[in-house]
């Protein structure tokens, strides 16, 4: 039988069409990552594929312009969720965690992305399982986070320079600060550490509800975004780690609770209720665009025509592939007696 392998799909991220769909041999249910280059030319998929009676990992090269192959690098583990790999800053290499002699050494491997040639291989304690990873754009010195709490420091010639301790459980994320001064680690012990790039201890922080599944710093190098597994987004100060904002899946459960009890409340006429709980639902979540659609269909019933579109066009900008908040605007526009308008809108419909 056919295997069934999951084709990458590429959208837009303002139009949210998609632009491309490039195939992979890795079977559907099991990509684990998938990584651009640098210069946005490339895209690494890793998962694992079929290796006589069983499977192994492997992470394939695409070119994005083209949906041409590259290469696919063949790994003597077999991948689960902790599967990591990362771009060097020129793009021209990728570092991928990988089994050593036996499954008890964990390495990195730096492959060559045109040619899947082994370059070099960084070997780890044994028992000590590689699980996070990142490459210096600054200096090219590679981070790697272990089981064992460590943060393991290469050079750019891949030599062992320094091991830094502080954690008390696996690491899982790492990041490198804009201008490469500055690594942060995280993972099983919920917090956060900031190190220079000498391994001195700069700041200490967090104590979330639960491992540190990722962590990214912001362009400008001032904020750090956070987030523990299954429950918010924290986003802190780097300087001071002062805790600056939090999206939580809780918020989005409760938007959708006061969602529905605004819809019930408009269903019996009370339009001022429903406008505060659909008010309350944005403050939660407010980049919903079903909530944001209500609240104009909100306004309108109150003849706050002007609001109501502004609703409408908000929701639409979030969904533009909904036509129907377009179909809203046009009604907006024909409750006014905006005849042209509302034509202009309806046409707009039919034609996407």
């Amino acid at each position: 039988d056919e295997e069934p392998f999951r084709p990458i799909e590429i959208r837009d991220t303002q139009s949210k069409g998609q632009m491309r769909t490039i195939p992979t041999r890795i079977r559907r249910d099991r990509v684990v990552k998938l990584r651009w280059s640098p210069d946005s030319q490339l895209i690494a998929c890793g998962g694992n594929v079929a290796s006589g009676p069983g499977y192994n990992g492997a992470v394939d090269l695409w070119r994005v312009n083209t949906g041409e192959q590259l290469c696919q690098i063949r790994l003597r583990s077999q991948w689960s969720g902790h599967g990591e790999f990362c771009f060097a800053p020129n793009s021209q290499c990728i570092a991928i965690e990988d089994d050593g002699k036996d499954f008890f050494y964990s390495v990195l491997r730096i492959f060559d992305v045109h040619t899947a040639t082994s370059l070099q291989t960084l070997s780890h304690p044994r028992y000590d399982r590689i699980r996070a990873v990142a490459w210096n754009s600054a200096d090219g010195q590679i981070a790697t986070g272990t089981d064992s709490g460590k943060v393991f420091l290469w050079s750019d010639e891949y030599e062992a320079i320094g091991v830094f301790e502080g954690h008390s459980g696996a690491i899982t994320c790492l990041d490198w600060s804009p201008n490469g001064r500055r690594l942060a680690s995280a993972g099983a012990d919920s917090g956060v550490t900031i190190w220079d790039a000498s391994g001195n201890e700069l700041l200490t922080f967090g104590e979330h509800n639960g491992p540190i599944t990722e962590l990214r710093w912001s362009p400008d190098g001032q904020l750090i975004a956070v987030a523990p597994k299954g429950t918010e987004v924290v986003v802190y100060d780097a300087s001071q780690a002062y805790r600056l904002a939090a999206s939580s899946r809780f918020n989005c459960e409760r938007a959708e609770v006061l969602y529905g009890e605004a819809m019930a409340l408009r269903s019996i006429g009370d339009l001022k209720g429903a406008m505060a709980k659909i008010s309350q639902a944005i403050e939660l979540n407010p980049s919903n665009h079903r909530i944001l659609a209500f609240r104009g269909m909100v306004h309108l019933g109150l003849e706050q025509f002007s609001k109501a579109e502004q609703s409408f066009h908000a929701a639409l900008s979030l969904a533009p592939h909904y036509p129907r908040y377009l179909h809203y605007v046009g009604r907006t526009h024909e409750v006014q007696q905006k005849y042209d308008s509302a034509l202009l809108d309806y046409s707009n419909v039919i034609d996407g």
